[in-house]
């Protein structure tokens, strides 16, 4: 007990409010199911992509979510985790005003995070806002305040608990003005680290996720074989029924994808991809847009989709032997992942690869 009655009322009220702000990363939603058939389609489409769709989309939630789906931007909810912790810390062992600059500039980016995690979950179809997500961002502006008042008074307040001695002081405002410019630096060099990136994953989680729902069932098609070791046939996979279309996209990303072979009998060969639309690699005829043989081609090998909104390549695996990238890592099974153009992909084993864009 002496340890909570040696902080001053602002500690206290940050160190309270930053637990409820941890535990809200638990258990208040950014944005919630808007119907009961999310659940049902969330099941039928884990059978093809082992994706979840949690009814509630809580911080925790939605970190599970991106993890599943092999989003990159999970690593940014991850560090959001962290800066609270930090907070909390901070506030635990700090004792001088310097620690209120530091959790100033610290719950700035967490506010932005935040907001930001807000608005691309508000945005997910199948998903809407959630009155916890204004309860998340009034935590957050309750200690930006609290750390404003601890900065002006945390000395005098020290001074009322006997904690430097008893005397009550005077406010120091050259020191006051200096902790001020200390916490401006730690902002602008955090906003400007940050803000490049935490542009980008609105519309990247969106893409990502709503990718993840849109999975279409494979079609019946004909076509002759011969015994060659590895047999060229490519259909457009505009042909195929039940594709996802494509949405409007920004004009600086080319609204059509390209694979390119590199080795194998589509060497050299480049086959065009629309936005939206999935080309299926593989062995059978009556399923496959790209129909190679080999002894390590499965029957259905992997599926390629380019988003034209991001302008990646979403390969997933459906393979015994394995699909890998360039640098020889394999993708896991039944799992999308994005992929930068210019990435090459092996099908199988080296001797078949291709290039996206």
């Amino acid at each position: 007990m002496d340890y909570w009655y040696s902080k001053t009322i602002y500690r206290k009220i940050i160190l309270i409010l930053s637990a409820i702000q941890l535990l809200g990363f638990f258990l208040f939603p950014y944005a919630y199911a808007s119907s009961k058939s999310l659940n049902s389609l969330a099941n039928m489409l884990r059978k093809y992509s082992g994706v979840t769709f949690p009814e509630k989309l809580t911080g925790f939630a939605y970190l599970n979510l991106l993890l599943d789906i092999n989003n990159d931007d999970a690593m940014f909810l991850i560090g959001l985790l962290i800066l609270m912790i930090v907070v909390v810390v901070i506030h635990a062992l700090g004792k001088k005003r310097s620690s209120y600059s530091a959790s100033l500039g610290i719950e700035l980016i967490i506010l932005m995070f935040n907001y930001i995690f807000i608005d691309a979950a508000d945005s997910i179809r199948g998903y809407q806002f959630s009155k916890g997500a204004v309860l998340i961002i009034l935590v957050d502006l309750l200690i930006l305040v609290s750390s404003v008042l601890g900065m002006l008074f945390e000395r005098k307040a020290q001074a009322a608990l006997s904690v430097n001695g008893g005397s009550a002081g005077s406010f120091d405002s050259e020191k006051f003005a200096q902790d001020m410019g200390t916490a401006g630096n730690v902002i602008v060099n955090l906003a400007r680290q940050a803000g490049a990136q935490l542009a980008k994953i609105p519309g990247a989680v969106r893409n990502t996720v709503d990718s993840a729902k849109d999975s279409s069932g494979s079609s019946s098609y004909s076509s002759s074989r011969n015994a060659n070791q590895t047999r060229p046939v490519s259909r457009p996979a505009s042909s195929r029924p039940g594709t996802a279309s494509s949405a409007p996209v920004q004009s600086a990303i080319p609204q059509t994808g390209v694979m390119t072979g590199v080795r194998g009998a589509f060497a050299g060969a480049q086959i065009p991809l629309n936005s939206g639309e999935e080309m299926v690699v593989g062995r059978s005829a009556d399923i496959c847009n790209i129909i190679l043989e080999g002894d390590l081609i499965s029957r259905k090998h992997c599926t390629i989709c380019y988003d034209g909104r991001t302008g990646y390549y979403v390969v997933t695996d459906f393979s015994g032997n394995g699909t890998f990238i360039g640098s020889g890592a394999k993708l896991p099974q039944g799992k999308k992942t994005s992929l930068a153009p210019g990435t090459v992909i092996w099908i199988g084993s080296k001797d078949v690869s291709f290039q996206l864009g």
